[in-house]
């Protein structure tokens, strides 16, 4: 599994999480979160880390960040277009990076009270399996 894989699921289960479910089912989502949050908090820190290589900084050297956003480096247009490229290929290739640790998987009933949608559950099925009642 790459570990962009690993972030969707995360982020899926942050929904997941937001719903209400028996002591033992949310128990065992907590310890799901715990096992993924180190491969999210790496990806994180890389990409933070990429981001502050290739923004443009402000006087304390810190990113410009717009919302979501940012301008690369760059005195001229070529520049910016080059370190743009690169770093969404450096990105690209953090995402990609495949972590093959087995992490197990748990169990968790969803009942039709229960609202999700079918992206959360795609990008958690590697993760959990779902019943249904």
């Amino acid at each position: 599994m790459n570990l962009l894989q690993y972030v969707a699921a995360y982020t899926s289960l942050m929904i997941l999480m937001k719903k209400e479910f028996p002591y033992t089912q949310a128990y065992e989502l907590v310890k799901l979160k715990r096992r993924l949050s180190p491969k999210v908090e790496y990806y994180a820190a890389e990409e933070a880390a990429l981001v502050k290589r290739f923004a443009k900084c402000d006087e304390r050297g810190e990113p410009i960040i717009n919302g979501t956003r940012f301008d690369c480096k760059g005195d001229t247009p070529e520049e910016v277009a080059v370190n743009t490229r690169e770093f969404e290929c450096l990105r690209r290739e953090l995402g990609s990076v495949v972590d093959d640790a087995e992490i197990e998987r748990v169990k968790v009933t969803l009942s039709d009270d229960i609202m999700v949608s079918p992206e959360v559950i795609e990008a958690l099925e590697a993760f959990i399996d779902f019943e249904v009642t």
